[in-house]
């Protein structure tokens, strides 16, 4: 029996690849990808080519990456934990030192702050438990997508769909939005906003 059900209702990792391979291949072959480099200074690298580069592409663009005594904490935090990580899940165990920053984090900003390896390891945790329904008293929000969502959102979108409602908005389209009503949660770069 066929299986007639829609496929890429909310992902299409083949179209993108197909669209962007002879882009790849070229940025391949004109060095512009696939950079080993070293830190010369404050987002100044210098890449495998020889090639000074000025770090423009950065999320760090308050520099914190290379200040002196964010560096000097780190290094003393591994010196103090006596490890890089534990290999393992955080929710299963955790490094002591983890656990007072997430916690002094929260102080200061006045809410529940957790730390994550990267926005798409944020992304895939809480996304899909918040289409759930579990933090907005199990009645799961309709949720809807810029279009040009950050990545670290929009490859989770397929998951959150198995749970909840999902839509894709128009790229900074507020007017739009107003077309799915209040039970919606919009994402758009790395906030979600209820």
């Amino acid at each position: 029996m066929k299986n007639t059900q829609s496929k890429n209702q909310f992902t299409n990792y083949k179209k993108p690849i197909d669209l962007a391979d002879r882009d790849w291949h070229s940025a391949q072959s004109g060095r512009t990808c696939e950079l080993n480099v070293k830190v010369q200074n404050n987002n100044q690298l210098i890449d495998q080519h020889g090639r000074k580069l000025h770090h423009f592409c950065t999320t760090s663009y308050l520099g914190l990456d290379y200040h002196p005594n964010i560096l000097k904490g780190a290094i003393q935090g591994i010196k103090e934990a006596k490890t890089l990580r534990i290999a393992n899940s955080k929710n299963r165990c955790k490094l002591e030192i983890l656990e007072r920053y997430e916690t002094e984090l929260s102080g200061l900003f006045n809410s529940i702050c957790l730390s994550t390896l990267s926005c798409s390891a944020a992304s895939s945790g809480l996304l899909p438990m918040l289409a759930s329904g579990v933090f907005t008293n199990d009645s799961p929000p309709t949720m809807v997508f810029d279009k040009h969502s950050h990545y670290s959102m929009n490859h989770i979108k397929a998951s959150c769909a198995d749970e909840t409602e999902v839509k894709t908005a128009p790229h900074n389209d507020s007017h739009a939005l107003s077309a799915f009503g209040d039970k919606g949660a919009v994402l758009s770069g790395r906030a979600c906003k209820r």
